[in-house]
């Protein structure tokens, strides 16, 4: 009787032994798991990370490559919110010129088909330094008639500052858009604008599709 007893609680041990060691593995996989999943999750889902350039920004993000700062009514010249732009004025946007995204201000909003990544886009712009100096602009045929620039959005093809504040624009919109050097030229010249020049850019959506 007693060695069928002992038989029976050392059998009775080990089962418990067993499950209770099957119990502390399994709860270390879901552990595991759980933490690679919330790895997981981190990677594939970074946080959203938006621009302000001054404390009178709106922080503002758009869908591009990266983060953009859209001013407000107090960031944009009025001569520009009438439409008329006045490179003059422009050395107030000098102070932007540590930032490492464009930034924009609406100055038409476009009712027509909306940029996006892969979009050809059609546009006429003019573009100065800060100091009022124009460095180019949209090309005229013969007979003085606009050429647009065209480009495909997201391919690289023009400045990335550009790439990211036309992002969301509507065709028929215009665009004051700020490039610092970070998404311009950095610290090449590229003939007539300096090294780490800050640039202005006046830009209207002629189409996109």
């Amino acid at each position: 009787m007693n060695k069928k007893f002992w038989i029976y609680s050392l059998s009775s041990f080990i089962l418990l032994t067993t499950i209770a060691i099957v119990s502390i593995v399994l709860l270390n996989n879901k552990a595991v798991n759980s933490d690679l999943k919330k790895k997981s999750l981190t990677i594939n889902n970074p946080p959203a990370v938006a621009i302000k350039a001054d404390s009178n920004d709106q922080q503002n993000l758009k869908v591009t490559s990266s983060p953009t700062g859209q001013l407000n009514s107090q960031q944009i010249d009025g001569s520009a919110k009438q439409n008329d732009v006045d490179p003059s004025t422009f050395a107030q946007y000098e102070k932007y010129k540590n930032s490492t995204n464009c930034l924009f201000g609406e100055l038409n909003i476009g009712t027509g088909a909306t940029v996006t990544a892969g979009s050809k886009v059609a546009m006429s712009y003019s573009g100065w330094l800060t100091n009022g100096t124009l460095f180019d602009r949209t090309k005229t045929d013969a007979n003085g008639n606009q050429q647009p620039f065209l480009f495909t959005e997201g391919a690289h093809e023009v400045l990335s500052g550009i790439e990211e504040c036309v992002a969301g624009m509507k065709a028929g919109g215009r665009r004051l858009i700020i490039v610092p050097p970070a998404v311009g030229y950095g610290s090449k010249a590229q003939g007539n604008i300096p090294e780490n020049a800050t640039l202005v850019f006046e830009v209207t959506l002629v189409a996109a599709q």
